[in-house]
């Protein structure tokens, strides 16, 4: 039981991370510190996906949930 609930709580982190990577530069234009956080995000964002990479939350949440 304890790992179906970890495995929801990494499912929403990554829900989380994505909504920030496509909505994080809305935040910029209510304070420009924003940017110090949405940048990052989409930095990795782009290169998991160009280079074909596995985000390391998706390993962690099959493992949680076998």
């Amino acid at each position: 039981m304890w790992s179906r609930v970890a495995a929801n709580l990494v499912l929403l982190g990554h829900f989380c991370f994505v909504l920030l990577a496509v909505f994080g530069a809305l935040g910029v234009f209510i304070h420009p510190a924003w940017v110090w956080v949405h940048v990052p995000i989409v930095v990795w964002s782009s290169v998991v996906n160009l280079a074909g990479w596995t985000c390391p939350l998706t390993p962690m949440e099959n493992r949680l949930r076998t």
